[in-house]
């Protein structure tokens, strides 16, 4: 979910005037975005509204977007969960502000392992939690306590794979992605390589899934496996296949949906796609 570099690609992305035209008809009333479009926006969908449009180089101030997300935080600094602080500051900070209170208090509350047996069902990530935590205390600047540094840093090395990935049972492409992201939070190199993990998730009709030897795949792992690519300065097996993916993965109403040629568009998957045609960019040129 990290926000990608910026780079001119405009002519690289099919139909990207649909695209914009589908975020903005999703903006509310009260600055917020909401992706099946009634007034009722909330900070993820706002945060992927603009995020995509900062990758496409057509994000500008918004007041109304800036208080809806402003007023998400309460005044002790807390936030109704951690993953709403996470897309709030996130999306604040894309428009360059920062929280009306100090949310160290609430954030440093959670900056400890926990029992991922108690995760709710249907999470991609074990290490979800600590990756809205360390990206955001990144974004407002703020250091992760030595004695949580470490606590946090033996969670994740624990759940390291023969593989060289990182998950629960098996080792997946999203979670590796997460621990790479935390590691490198905290100021910890990882101390193996993972390359030829990456290389068993490759596959000649999506580009990547993310578990050796599955034969479908999402968005949110085609993005994974991109950004890892960047991480391992490793060029994918398969730029064709991610891009053909991709590109059927667009719906007519100008978003993306999570899969091929079914399902519906939604902010998140749009911000997946695009943010995976950025990343994928190089290995094309």
């Amino acid at each position: 979910m990290c926000v990608s570099k910026k780079i001119s690609f405009h002519r690289f992305i099919p139909h990207l005037d649909s695209t914009l035209d589908y975020i903005r008809m999703r903006r509310c009333q009260s600055g917020g975005y909401c992706f099946y479009r009634l007034e009722e926006p909330n900070c993820s969908d706002t945060y992927f509204a603009l995020a995509t449009l900062h990758l496409m180089d057509r994000l500008s101030f918004d007041k109304e977007t800036a208080d809806f997300l402003l007023s998400r935080q309460r005044p002790d600094g807390s936030y109704e969960s951690l993953s709403q602080a996470f897309f709030s500051i996130g999306g604040l900070r894309l428009l360059k502000l920062k929280p009306l209170y100090d949310p160290r208090e609430y954030l440093f509350a959670h900056t400890q392992a926990y029992d991922v047996s108690l995760l709710p069902p249907g999470t991609n990530s074990i290490f979800a939690p600590l990756y809205f935590l360390v990206n955001t205390l990144k974004w407002l600047n703020i250091k992760v306590p030595k004695k949580s540094r470490h606590q946090i840093t033996s969670f994740v090395l624990y759940h390291r794979k023969e593989s060289g990935g990182f998950g629960h049972i098996k080792a997946t492409l999203m979670e590796t992605r997460d621990a790479m992201v935390i590691l490198d939070g905290l100021g910890v190199t990882c101390p193996w390589n993972i390359t030829d993990f990456l290389s068993a998730c490759e596959d000649i009709n999506h580009g990547f899934v993310n578990i050796k030897g599955i034969r479908f795949s999402y968005l949110e792992h085609i993005q994974a496996g991109l950004e890892i690519c960047h991480w391992l300065s490793f060029s994918p097996t398969y730029p064709g296949s991610i891009f053909n993916f991709l590109q059927a993965c667009y719906r007519v109403n100008g978003g993306y949906a999570r899969t091929t040629n079914t399902g519906i568009a939604s902010l998140e998957d749009t911000y997946l796609a695009i943010s995976s045609f950025q990343l994928l960019l190089p290995f094309l040129s």
